[in-house]
């Protein structure tokens, strides 16, 4: 049988034994680099975006879903395994992803805004056919290329403007406006109505011309479905008195 004296020591020895032990067990829990616990974090929100904006990329937040791998995230994102790696500091373990984690990830680009037209139609003269307009013409539309815009009905305006031959190519279809001398000042649509100024001089061929100018004019505004009515200005009046008075 042991004396008191020689059991005290002993009893020091474990309990600073255990206290060892218990430390260790500590230490090893809340480690960073061992414990699922910090391994499912998202991270701190705004150290990930410092990190984006250090390395200049426009980013957002994903949330992990069930089945996603770093790598499928990558594709969906047009992006790089080596990118979000870098964009989340705090993805130890690329190959483990959690539901629920939340990284960083390139922002998808915004849709490039369409550059406008690059066709339209003017509108010639099948002479004395038999139809409705004027003589007994009809008024024939012909797509043509235009320089690329979203003012599509000026541009329309313009290309019927700079015809300066009385016959298109070997259509044979007429240009009642090839003498005239016109520069389109203003055009606009409100409330379906488009108002269209003109300045210069109307040169005609003949009386026949009178409803023909008319029409091509009118004609290039009605074709989109966006225009109801059509108001045609010459030098501050109507186009449809001055024709009258030639």
């Amino acid at each position: 049988m042991s004396s008191p004296s020689n059991s005290i020591p002993m009893r020091l020895k474990a309990s600073l034994a255990f206290l060892l032990a218990s430390l260790m067990l500590v230490a090893t829990l809340f480690s960073p680099a061992s414990s699922p616990l910090f391994a499912q974090s998202g991270g701190d929100s705004s150290a990930e975006e410092a990190t984006a904006a250090r390395h200049g990329t426009v980013t957002i937040t994903y949330v992990v879903k069930r089945g996603d791998t770093l790598g499928a995230i990558a594709r969906r994102y047009n992006t790089t395994i080596a990118t979000l790696l870098r964009l989340n500091p705090q993805i130890r373990n690329p190959n483990r992803l959690y539901v629920g984690q939340r990284i960083r990830v390139p922002a998808p680009a915004a849709p490039e805004e369409p550059t406008g037209f690059t066709l339209t139609r003017i509108h010639l003269i099948s002479l004395n056919d038999g139809g409705p307009l004027g003589c007994g013409d009809t008024l024939v539309p012909v797509t043509v290329e235009i320089p690329s815009t979203r003012a599509v009905l000026r541009a329309s305006l313009d290309k019927l403007l700079s015809l300066r031959t009385p016959y298109y190519g070997e259509s044979g279809l007429y240009n009642a406006l090839y003498q005239s001398q016109l520069t389109l000042d203003d055009v606009r649509i409100d409330n379906r109505v488009a108002t269209i100024r003109l300045s210069g001089q109307v040169v005609l061929g003949g009386v026949c011309d009178s409803p023909r100018v008319q029409a091509q004019l009118e004609q290039a505004a009605l074709q989109f479905s966006t225009v109801d009515q059509v108001k045609i200005y010459l030098n501050g009046n109507l186009l449809q008195d001055v024709l009258s008075e030639k």
